[in-house]
This record gives structure tokens, sequence and C-alpha cells, in this order.
């Protein structure tokens, strides 16, 4: 064959997505899949991976016939059924016997004290699994029963299935079998019917006797009549469990598919539209997502625009008015509103006629918890929101109490000498709360009122947080009895405290910086001071201590009350001590104290959506010491726990609070999807907007949940997570940990304490090791402009990404990254001493060992360069242990450094088309940290796999670039290039340099490029590939360096179970193919990408390959972690390889065939048997499958023997 050039090439493979199967005991869970397609008379293999068994777990096969009758265990199985304890995995064959009538069936994975099935105790079944194509409606040419999935009340516990042992002929009675197990509670049985319109019409009249209520586990056969219906379209069951089996009290429901009589045509009904994707989306937007327009300026920069805020509302309407509601009233209009709604503990009625839509008034606060108790359904979900059109101002829900009762002056009651306690007032507002926050409300602004202490601080320095804390003169530890225990005493220093009353500050908080990076200050109890101003407490043992010049605060006691403007609440008397601005009479002031941790609570429940509303004043915890260990439960305006799924909160505000909206997973087995948060606005959060998490934690491994679907859109966020007390997830603004399928676009953010956008994706293996398999992670962060991140934190980015790729990062702005280091700052006083991260370590754009990112078309500017200050910006991008990156067409201005690559693992990343201008110290920073401690010789990087190209390079600066820790500073351009020469890369030309600014006004953030400045029509074309499911195998065809081994990287990454850790990720094969037989000049340049020639050409005498030992090989790999050497074994036989023998799999490629007339393959991974997808002599594409049974070919409708590129997707379906 002649002339074929092959770009791109994608493998997909799988067959059976693993089902969570959670027992729900203990923490008991299994995951369960096939790996073989089911097929009567051959062997089908299944795998079981098992956590913390409690007895013995066993797995059965059960099966269905063609009628839908469930005929018990299945037959022909190679061996006994066998059992397991404790954790781990097992695998096991059953040969499926060729029976006539065998429809479907599936496995039940049950625990029993000794491993039979008579005494089992829990149980979890799999979904049927078909032979053949489901069918969807009821065939009305046999008299075959429709078969139903599981209606499923709650993993693990409710469930119920429901056959027909007929078809439904009108008139005639219905036989419908019913199967439930473990009722909590009554179960019922509804019949619906809808009419031609497909509309639902309520119960079907006509059944012969009205459904029984079940409880517990059996079988009961419920009989009903059909009635004849000139508007009968199709009729579902509705199963439901309740108290006294009413419908109308129900607490869970499920619903089957919809039916069809004898000899009714079943309607054309397209699936609903899942709230996940804006249903306004399609009126502005193109195919994808990122295609939605963005608001500009006219300078080119990001300006914020929400969507329109719209009024939704259900059927069923109920109105609650806080201030003038009452509980007696019906609440179905608004003169009759109630006062509470039905969830809130408070509500005083009862067995209330609920509704699907809540609306609150405007102009009013609420005040309460409201603990949703229900569901909603797609298209119509259950509403929270507020009418523009009923009452004024904001419908506010807040966690706070306005005090009513009097104050009095405390100086009686203070029996201690305190500077101006004649000035402190008191209330009695009683032991069973505990504020950590106190707000006044002072003509019409709201503020906050803190915890006393020492010294009196206040937020000055609007690029310094900590700028009037009090700083340690000197700093040691020893160790000392506490609590029985020798314990490392921390002991800092400050002369300062020397007056301050020792015996009345014992107990009080110490917030303290400590000597290491991340640097957000930590609490510890104060122990004892000494009359030489020597503070002594315990510092959490993970972090490195305190140290001299590091900054702290005291804070909660009320010898610290000594100034006004704070407060102090005492929980032993129920007292809290007040002195407001400008020692103010409180009496005549409203004063607003923290009392409750949520507004509204959502858990294990779905199809939800909250408008308009704003949420005040939410509490922070009772015991701040605690809960900053522990910060899954944290308080939030709005959380979500465990399975919930359609949740969407839009056109929100909230202001005043701990975290605005936090979500968790903290049940294992519990999934969170679909879940929208969009166009809210926030600000004076104390840690963040948003915090998404799967509860996957580094002393929570075993933790199995999922986030899988989440969409972060439109939301305007300033001044946040600069609390008073920073908590533990550091003040981001946004941050999601471990979901599947994300995306986070057109967030605006200002002023942040923490990262702006902060993303764990996939997995955990930053952190612990994480073995889960995730066949699927996809990220876009685009179009958000986040502005003064990293006001009280260090090493972290504006915009950050951790972990599992690919991530899509492209049309952003990060600017002004904080990241101070006072102690380094003030302590590295001699100009030779320091460097460009010596004041700060901050970046716009933080990659922490992520794989596979995509960053293009960004924006990252510096305030300020000059290494001598403390405002000094210390780099736009950095990128941390990963590999396969892709950097291209970004611009960054006025930083000390362009770009750090700090313990690059294995090379394979390009930069190209990249402005770098105004970098005072260093323009390239690669391998510039701890290379020392490696060793080249050993652990290499490839720097043949990598490519600098194309960027401009405009401004003074000192040094080109570094390669080596301790190595030469390049200060020359064409030194620099050389050196990349010498080292082989793809692409080694780095660019050019340019004498004059590139932008039209980069001074006031106008990034345009000038009229022609060198950079116009310089911008590089990259392929970027789409992320798909288990891709086994992508390559793209790029030319080495001459000298350099002639071999295409493999650019695939499956996360599966062998990525434990990111530290040894370097180590997986990566599946590289060689170049046989072949030279430079067979590379040339194809359509996809403009830097580089991109296509190879296959002339009929070479061939690129990776050999089938190569992908199979056993592993055995070894990292170090937290000091500790980490060592496990991976079976080359068990990784999802590029054979494709038994599942599914897709092939995607580029490519242009020159006509021959005897055609050729083009992909084949075949030895007796396997796969080849061909070029035709007539000039068609085929895909084969060879086995010892014989070949089996599909052929394309489409010759491509035109002299054209052609994309192709060829794809094999088993089933």
């Amino acid at each position: 064959m002649k002339n074929l050039l092959l770009l791109f090439l994608i493998c997909l493979s799988g067959f059976l997505q693993p089902e969570y199967l959670p027992l729900f005991a203990g923490g008991e869970w299994c995951t369960f899949s096939l790996l073989d397609p089911p097929a009567i008379g051959k062997p089908l293999r299944f795998s079981a991976d098992c956590r913390d068994v409690k007895g013995k777990l066993a797995i059965h096969a059960h099966w269905i016939t063609v009628d839908g009758v469930s005929k018990g265990f299945l037959t022909g199985q190679n061996g006994k059924p066998f059992d397991i304890s404790g954790s781990g995995n097992m695998k096991g064959t059953i040969t499926l016997p060729a029976k006539p009538d065998l429809g479907k069936f599936f496995f039940i994975i049950f625990t029993s004290p000794d491993g039979s099935f008579q005494k089992k105790d829990r149980e979890a079944r799999t979904q049927p699994i078909s032979f053949i194509a489901p069918q969807a409606v009821l065939v009305t040419e046999k008299k075959s029963a429709a078969v139903f999935k599981p209606v499923t009340m709650e993993p693990g516990s409710d469930w119920c299935t429901i056959s027909l042992q007929a078809e439904a002929v009108p008139g005639k009675p219905l036989v419908c079998n019913v199967q439930y197990r473990d009722v909590s509670g009554l179960l019922g049985l509804h019949a619906h019917w809808n009419d031609a319109a497909g509309k639902s019409r309520g119960f079907l009249a006509g059944a012969t006797r009205k459904p029984p209520s079940l409880s517990g586990s059996g079988t009961e056969i419920i009989e009903i009549v059909i009635p004849e219906k000139a508007d009968l379209a199709g009729f579902f069951l509705i199963a439901f469990i309740s108290p006294d089996g009413n419908y109308a009290q129900k607490s869970k429901e499920a619903r089957t598919m919809v039916l069809y009589p004898a000899g009714v045509k079943p309607l054309e009904i397209k699936s609903p539209a899942l709230p996940l994707y804006d249903k306004s989306k399609a009126k502005t937007a193109g195919k994808w997502c990122w295609q939605e327009p963005a608001a500009h300026s006219l300078t080119g920069d990001l300006v914020y625009q929400a969507r329109p805020f719209v009024l939704h509302r259900g059927k069923n309407i109920r109105y609650i008015d806080y201030s003038s509601g009452s509980d007696k009233n019906d609440g179905k209009t608004p003169g009759t509103a109630w006062q509470h709604h039905p969830d809130d503990p408070a509500a005083v009625f009862k067995n209330a006629e609920r509704g699907d839509t809540y609306v609150f008034k405007r102009g009013v606060i609420y005040r309460g918890e409201i603990m949703v108790s229900r569901s909603g359904t797609y298209g119509a979900p259950v509403i929270f929101t507020a009418d523009p059109a009923w009452g004024k101002g904001e419908a506010v829900l807040a966690g706070s109490e306005r005090i009513s009762s009097v104050w009095k002056p405390a100086a009686a009651h203070i029996s201690f000498n305190l500077t101006g306690k004649e000035k402190i007032w008191y209330t009695e507002i009683g032991t069973n709360k505990t504020p950590r926050s106190v707000w006044e409300i002072r003509s019409g602004r709201v503020m906050r009122v803190p915890i006393a202490r020492f010294p009196n601080w206040r937020y000055s320095n609007p690029d310094d947080f900590r700028a009037e804390w009090a700083s340690w003169e000197g700093v040691r530890e020893e160790t000392e009895k506490f609590n029985g225990q020798d314990r490392t005493i921390t002991i800092g220093e400050d002369r300062r405290a020397a007056g301050l009353n020792h015996k009345e500050l014992i107990g009080a908080t110490v917030w303290s910086e400590h000597f290491h990076l991340i640097n957000a200050p930590l609490p510890a109890a104060l122990l004892d001071i000494t009359a030489r101003g020597e503070i002594k407490f315990i510092f959490p043992s993970f972090r490195k201590g305190p140290v001299t010049n590091c900054r702290y605060y005291i804070e909660n006691r009320l010898a610290l009350l000594d100034s006004a403007g704070e407060h102090y609440f005492d929980p032993n008397t129920g007292r809290l001590y007040l002195r407001l601005v400008d020692d103010h009479d409180p009496n005549t002031a409203a004063v607003e104290i923290a009392c409750r941790q949520s507004a509204i609570t959502i858990q294990d429940q779905s199809h939800i959506l909250i408008n308009g509303l704003s949420f005040r004043f939410i509490n922070s915890g009772e015991d701040i010491l605690a809960q900053w260990m522990n910060g899954y439960n944290e308080p939030g305006c709005i959380r979500l726990f465990d399975d919930c799924s359609d949740i969407e909160i839009t056109h929100c505000n909230f202001s005043q609070a701990y975290l605005g909206i936090g979500a968790v997973t903290s049940r294992s087995g519990s999934l969170l999807d679909e879940l929208i948060i969009r166009d809210n606005t926030a600000s004076d959060l104390e840690i963040g907007f948003a915090d998404i998490s799967d509860g996957y934690t580094s002393y929570r491994t075993t933790h199995l949940s999922v986030v899988l679907r989440a969409r972060i859109l439109r939301n305007a966020i300033s001044s946040t997570g600069m609390g008073i007390r920073p908590m533990n997830n550091l003040g981001n603004a946004i941050v999601v940990s471990h979901a599947r399928l994300l995306e986070i676009a057109g967030n605006h953010i200002e002023n942040c304490g923490g990262v702006g956008i902060n993303v764990y994706a996939g997995k955990a293996g930053n952190i612990a090791e994480d073995p889960r398999d995730l066949p699927l992670v996809r990220t876009l962060v685009h179009h958000n402009r986040v502005i003064n991140p990293l006001l009280i934190i260090n090493d972290y980015g504006g915009i950050e990404s951790w972990m599992c790729g690919p991530n899509y990062m492209f049309n952003n702005i990060s600017g002004n990254p904080g990241g101070y280091k006072h102690f380094f700052h003030t302590t590295q006083t001699n100009a030779g001493d320091r460097s460009y991260n010596t004041a700060r370590f901050g970046f716009a754009y933080y990659l922490d060992g992520p794989y596979k990112n995509f960053l293009f078309n960004n924006i990252a500017w510096g305030k300020n360069n000059d290494v001598h200050s403390p405002l000094c910006n210390t780099a736009a991008l950095m990128d941390l242990i990963g590999y396969g990156h892709s950097f291209f067409n970004n611009s960054f201005y006025n930083f000390a450094c362009a770009m750090r690559i700090q313990e690059p693992d294995s090379g394979r990343d390009v930069y190209l088309g990249n402005i770098f201008e105004n970098m005072s110290s260093l323009v390239i920073d690669y391998d510039g940290f701890l290379r020392k401690a490696r060793d080249l010789t050993t652990d290499p990087i490839d720097y043949q796999t990598m490519a600098m190209a194309r960027n401009i390079i405009s401004g003074s600066y000192t040094g080109a670039g570094l390669l080596d820790y301790g190595g030469i500073i390049y200060s020359n351009f064409n030194e620099f290039r050389h050196e990349l020469e010498a080292r082989r890369m793809m692409d080694y030309s780095l660019g050019m340099l340019a004498a004059e600014s590139q932008f039209i006004n980069a001074v006031t953030h106008d990034f345009r490029l000038q009229k022609g400045a060198a950079a116009c029509n310089q911008g590089v074309s990259v392929f970027v590939p789409w992320g798909l499911a288990r891709t086994a195998g992508e390559w793209n065809f790029y030319r080495p360096a001459s000298g350099a081994v002639l071999k295409i990287c493999g650019e695939n990454l499956y996360f599966s179970d062998e990525y434990q850790h990111r530290l040894m990720y370097k180590q997986t094969p990566k599946n590289d193919l060689e170049c046989m037989h072949a030279n430079r000049a067979d590379f040339v340049c194809g359509p996809l990408d403009n830097w580089i020639p991109g296509a190879f050409v296959f002339n009929g005498s070479n061939w690129c390959v990776v050999t089938d030992q190569e992908i199979k090989k056993d592993m055995h790999y070894s990292y170090t972690h937290g000091g500790k050497t980490h060592e496990f074994g991976y079976r080359g036989k068990n990784r999802q390889s590029l054979d494709m023998n038994t599942n599914n799999f897709l092939i995607e490629m580029i490519v242009l065939v020159q006509f021959s007339s005897r055609g050729g393959a083009i992909v084949s991974k075949k030895s007796g048997s396997g796969y080849e997808l061909a070029a035709l002599p007539g000039g068609m594409l085929s895909l084969s499958l060879f086995s010892k049974s014989g070949v089996w070919t599909i052929s394309s409708q489409q010759p491509v023997f035109d002299g054209k590129w052609h994309h192709v997707l060829a794809e094999l379906d088993r089933q």
C-alpha cells in the first residue's frame, strides 16, 4: 500500500461499567463488573471487589424468562459460588445454559454467617442483564410479559420488582406479579393513566380492588382491569412507601415505564431535557458549551453578565411569610401564608397539604432551618423561590436571631482588671446557643463584630491580610507532661503579651502562621502565658511549627474585650458580652447573632430548584478547634449530603456567612449527580462560596462514593475566604474534589483568601493511595476571571488543577496572585539572598500534580515584579510533577518568572506560541527545585518528547532559562536555545525576542495585540482531543528531533486501579510506538497542527508498533511519600490494553489515503484473533474481527481514495 498518512488514533475499550452495590452495614460494599459479553453456551467471566465484609459474602446468578418470571438459581455454573470475608477481589466464571425461554439474568450479592443463601442477612442485586435488545414496550403480537427494571426505593434497603403475566387488554383483568424486599413502612401500588397527548391523568379508575399495602418481604399477585377509554393511550404503575399505605403521605416512590394496551400504538415521547443543561442555552449557544458567548469589554477584558432571573413555579404553590404568616393557614395564597416551611422543625402544623413550590415573601427575614424531606421529579422539581410581585427587597433566609433581650452594663460582673470594662454590655442568651459571629445592622449597613482578641487588629492592608497581627520574637519547643503524656509544647515569645492576664486567658485560641508552605494560620489552645510574655500551646502536629517572625493573634476570652467593636460569649453562663463600634448603646442597635449552621439542608433528595433567595448570618460551628480538623460536615447556607441529583441553585445571594454552598457524599456508596450552581452572587463569606467533595481523604480511603456531573457557571464572588478564622478548605472560593465530569465557566472572583478555582479531578492520589477505577474524567475551566487571590495562603494558584485529566483550561484571566511569605520576606533581606519567590509563592495558574492538561488562550498579569518588594508576583504558571500537558497561545505579563516547572515527571509537555512580557528575573525555570535529590541517570527527563517553540519574549529579564537544579542560568536567549537543541527537544526553536510591548496597554490590562506586534499571526494550532472513556491508545505523530529516537509518544491516560498515587504515575506503561524502517523524512505536515510535521507516511515498507509483551507486562511500583517507601505490584493481564478480544471499542483517526490497487492494513492488533482496520483495493475502509471461528468484516459506504483528509470513526458494539 502506498502513501497512507496516519495522524491520530484512539482505541476505546470496556464492556460493562462496574455497578456499586453498597450493603449498608458497617460500610460494606462491593463493585461488580462483567469481563465478557454474555453469550449462550460460552463462559462468562465476572469480577467483584469487596471491602469490609462482615461474615461471608457470596454471589449467585439468577435467571428470568422472556415472560419476566424469575426462575431462581441459574444452573450450569462451573463451580459452587465461593465466598469471601473482609476485603479483596474475587473472580468467577459461569456458563449460560441454552434455554429456549432464557430472557435475562442477574446476580445477587449477599452476606451470611456461613456463605449460604438461606441464612443471608444482607443482599444487593445487579440490574437484569439481557442477551437481546431490551424491550421498551409491551409486545402485543404475543402474550409475553413486560419486564421492568427493579423499582428501587433506596439502595440496599426497600425495593420491589413488578412484572405483568399477560398483555394488557382493555376491559379484561391484568395480573401483576409484585416481588418486594425489606419494605419499611407500607408499600402500595397504584395504576395511573396517560391520555393521547402523553399527559398523566391521575389514578386509573376501574381497579377490581384497592391495591393492598405490603410491608416486609414477599410476593403478591395484584389484579386490575384496564377500562375502555377513548383517550386511553398508556398507563404506568407507581410503587410507593408511606406510614399507612396512603399515597398522600408517601415518603418514597418509583415509577415503571409507560405501558400500552393491546392495539394502542405507543406514542413517540422525547426524553425530557435534563436540568443539567440550561434550557435557555439553545437560544444563544453553539453546539458545545464553550461556544456560549461570553461578555467582553472594548479592551477585551471579561465582563460579568448573568442570565436574567426567571421565576419558576409548579402547580401547587405555597406561600411563606415569616413575619405575618401562620402555620394555621393553608398557605395557598399570599393572604393565607404559612409562617414556616413544613420541613422546618419549628413548624407547628401537622399533616399540612404540601406543595411543589414554596414562595418566600420579599422584604422578610425567614429565621429557621429547612431539612428537605421530599424530592421532585424530572421537569417538576420542588422549588424554593421568591416572587418579585410579592413584597419588596430580598427574601432572606437567615441563620441568626435578632437580640430582643435587654442589654445591661457588665462591669459589675467582671471581677478582674480590664481596660474599658465600664463600656462593656451583656445580655442573657442561654447556653443552648454558641454564636461564633455577631453583626450590627446600622442604616442598612451590615458590620461584623469580631471576637475579642489580642492584638486588636483590623484588615487594613489589602495586600497583606495579617499586617496588624503580632509577631513572635522567638520560638522554641519543649517536652512537657500534658494530660499524663509527654507532648511537644510550642513556646512563642512576645514582650507585648507580658501584660496580659494569664489566668483569664488559659483555654483561649492561638492562631499562628508556621514555617511551612501554604501557611494558612492554624488554631491551638493556649495553655499558659508567663510574666515574660511566653505563650505556651500545642501546635497541630501535621505542620511544621511557627518560627521567629511568624505572626499570630489570640482570641475568645473576656479578658481580651478591651476595645470597641468586639464581643465574647461565655458558654458556661450563656452571657454575650459586647462593645459596639463607637461604643454606642446596643439597646438602640439591631444586633444579629449566628445560631444555626444551615438554612436549607438536602440529604438523599433530588430534583430541587432553589431560585432567587438570599442567605445571611450562618454560624460557623460551636467547637472551632474540632471543626478545623474535620471539615466535611462544615456549616453552609445550603448543604447537600449523599444521594442527591438534579439540584439547581440559581440567582441567589450569599453574604455574611460561613460557606455559601457545601455538598459532600458523606456516606460510602452515595452519588451526587447533575448539580448546577449558576448566576449567583456572593460576598463576605468566611471560607468560600462552593465546596463540592466526594469525601475521599487520607483518613477515609475506603470511602467510595461518587460526584459524577457538576456545573458551576456565571457566579459573581467577592471578598471570600478571608474570614476571622480561615478553615481547612484554605479560603478557596470554588473547590471541587474528585468530580468525574465538571464544568466551571463564566465565574468572576475578586479578593479571595485562597484559590479562586481549585479542582481536584477524579482521584485523590495526591493525598493517599486511591485504587479506584475511573473510566472517564473530564474537566472544563473556561471564561473565568480571578483577581487578587491567595490573600491568606501561599503555594497555590489563582486557578488550580490537580490529578486526572483531561482538563481543558482556556480563555481565563488570572491577575495579581498573592501568596505572601512574611517570614521569608522579613528574614532574607540581603539582595544576594533573594530570588523571584522570596516574598511570595503564589501563581496565576498552578498545575499541582495533574496529568493531561490543556492550558491555552489564557491571560495572567502581575502587579509587581520587583524581587525586593513584598508585592512581587512570583510566576504566571507553576507546573508540579505531572506530564502530558499542552501550554499554548497564553499571554503572561509582569511577573518575576513566567513559568516554574518543578520536579517534572517524564517530559511529554509542549510550550508553544506563548507571550512572556516583563519577566524581571527568569523567563523559564525548568526543574530548578529539588533536582539535587533526583538521580538523572536512573530517573531522567525525556526531553525528546518535549517542545518549546514560537514563544514571544519581550521586555527585560535577567535569565532566559534554567534546566537543572543548581545549574546554569542561561542569560542569553540563544544559549538557552542551543541547550534545548542539545537535549533534542522535538522543537527547540524556543521562539523570538521582541524589543517592544506586544499589547496595546498592558498596564491597564488591555491585552489586545498592537498592530504590527511580533506576536501577530504567530499563534499555533494544536490538536486537543476530547476526553472519552477507557482510552487504551492515543498517538499524535509528531516528528522527533534530529538524532532523537524515532518513536511516537503514547498519550492515553485511563485512570484505572493501576494508577494509585501520583508519585508513581510516571512509571506506568506508556504505549509508545517504535518506528520501524522509518526516518524523519516520513513525517510530513498534516491538517491539525501547524507548529511541527505531525503526520506519518506509511509507504508499505515502514510501520509503527508497540508489542503485545510491552502493553501486558507486569509492573512493580515503588515510590516514597510521607517519608515512607510504598510498593505494590500490578499484573499486566489485568490492564485495559489494546487487546479488544471481548469488549466493545471505537477507533478514531484522521487519515489521507492515496490510491493503491492493493490496499492494506492501517491499524492492526491480531495474532490468530484480534482486529484490523484496513483500506480495501476498491477504495473503501473495512473493520475486521478475527477469531478461531472465522473472520467478520464490515466496510464503509464511501471510498477514501480521493487525496483528501478524512475523519474516520469505526465502532464495534458486540451487543
